[in-house]
């Protein structure tokens, strides 16, 4: 092994763990605030991801999984940032101006792996994502071949009153290895009441077999969803890449999509 690829190791292995103290700090942080408040988004309960059929997954996502998440948390301050620096900048010029030492020692480390002129050039694309700029900055791969269809989309009951709760089950096959994408369930309210909701899933390096996510959607009326009769869209979909930013990041690809729906009753 080469001294650039002995380099290359070990900063990666240094923001694995500090990504990963990060995601940690992160998820207390947002523990205490879904804590402190009723109003909470609307997202699916009881989640979960289960391979069905193919060969078990090797290696590890989680260096990709923890960059993804540190920019979901700060790539709006990065952007921020580099717009007042410019493009004459450092890796310290931006990252010390992130408002915590440990998100300062995560961008460091990450600007140490793209350079400081690959980590401005993945944040200064068009309405960036956090998947996208962990792709262009090399820490999440890419694929130009992945494929995937989902086979099916079940929502059980199919109608019920305020309060019920639905379970929701989606079945997709991945035909060819993705890279990194997304897995997203969206709730489409019915007339226009509200805002789409749902959740979406990171998937990295998954390999060809078949998979099923699984949820349950409480429909208790809150604040940002009256779930008020009507009937509601459901809609599946598998991407490589994030999801709707297809068309503006040449990596992302829509792989598969599928709708249903259910009935709240009076």
């Amino acid at each position: 092994m080469c001294i650039r690829d002995r380099y290359q190791r070990r900063v990666r292995d240094q923001i694995f763990h500090s990504t990963k103290m990060f995601a940690v700090v992160c998820f207390l942080a947002l523990a205490a605030v879904a804590s402190a408040t009723v109003d909470v988004p609307v997202a699916l309960t009881d989640l979960t991801i289960t391979q069905i059929s193919g060969p078990p997954q090797v290696g590890s996502a989680e260096e990709c999984e923890l960059c993804v998440e540190f920019m979901g948390q700060a790539l709006n301050n990065l952007i921020n940032i580099i717009a007042q620096v410019g493009i004459g900048g450092t890796c310290a010029d931006v990252c010390s101006k992130l408002p915590n030492g440990l998100e300062a020692k995560v961008c460091d480390i990450l600007c140490e792996i793209a350079g400081i002129e690959g980590l401005v050039k993945a944040l200064s694309v068009i309405d960036p994502t956090p998947i996208n700029v962990c792709q262009d900055i090399t820490i999440c791969p890419k694929s130009s071949t992945a494929a995937a269809n989902i086979t099916s989309l079940t929502v059980s009951p199919k109608s019920g009153r305020q309060g019920t709760t639905f379970a929701v089950d989606m079945v997709f096959q991945v035909i060819k290895k993705m890279g990194t994408g997304q897995i997203v369930l969206e709730f489409v309210p019915p007339n226009g009441d509200g805002q789409p909701f749902g959740s979406g899933n990171l998937l990295v390096e998954t390999a060809p077999g078949i998979y099923q996510i699984k949820g349950n959607l409480q429909t208790m009326p809150n604040k940002q969803e009256p779930f008020n009769p009507g009937q509601f869209g459901v809609v599946g979909a598998v991407c490589e890449g994030t999801c709707g930013s297809q068309g503006k990041h040449p990596d992302a690809r829509l792989l598969s999509q599928r709708q249903t729906s259910f009935s709240i009753t009076q």
